[in-house]
C-alpha cells in the first residue's frame, strides 16, 4: 500500500494516523535508537559550537573533560589524523549518554539564556525518553508528553 503524499494530514480527521500505511497496533517505536541518535546530534552541535572558540584547546576542552569526570563519565577530546586533525571525542554508550543528558552542566560552557535553553532542551529530552520507554502511561504523563 502506498500513501498519497499530496494529502494533508490535517484533512484526515481526528482518528487518522500520521503513518496510515502502518497498522498502529503493529508499531513499536525504537526508543533506544531514537535516543542514541538524538543525543549524538545534541552533543555534536554543542561540541562543534565550543570547538570554534579560540580558548577551546587550552581551557574549554579540559573543563568539559573535568565536568564529565564529575558525573562519572569517561570522556576525552582528541585530534584525529583521519579527519585532518579535526577534534573528535569519546563515543559514549547509552548509560553514559543518559548521565550526560541528565547531569551535564551545559550552561557552564554556553553563557546566558542560550546555554540555559540548551540545557533545558537536554533535560526535557531526557524526561521525554523516560516517558516513551514506559509500557503504560498515566493520563497525566500523556498530557505532559
Amino acid at each position: 500500500m502506498r500513501w498519497d503524499m499530496d494529502q494533508s494530514h490535517e484533512n484526515l480527521g481526528n482518528n487518522a494516523s500520521l503513518f496510515p500505511a502502518i497498522n498502529q497496533e503493529n508499531y513499536i517505536s525504537d526508543e533506544l535508537h531514537l535516543f542514541l541518535r538524538i543525543v549524538d546530534i545534541l552533543m555534536k552541535c554543542f561540541f562543534n559550537d565550543l570547538i570554534k572558540k579560540k580558548e577551546f584547546e587550552k581551557k574549554i576542552k579540559l573543563e568539559i573533560e573535568q565536568e564529565m569526570k564529575n558525573i562519572n563519565v569517561h570522556f576525552e577530546f582528541f585530534k584525529s589524523r583521519s579527519t585532518g586533525e579535526k577534534w573528535n571525542w569519546t563515543f559514549l554508550m547509552g548509560s553514559d549518554k543518559k548521565k550526560v543528558l541528565e547531569h551535564f552542566s551545559v550552561s557552564q560552557f554556553i553563557s546566558g539564556i542560550r546555554g540555559q535553553d540548551i540545557e533545558k532542551l537536554w533535560r526535557e529530552f531526557f524526561q521525554l525518553y523516560k516517558i516513551i520507554q514506559k509500557l503504560l502511561l498515566s493520563d497525566q504523563e500523556i498530557d505532559t508528553f
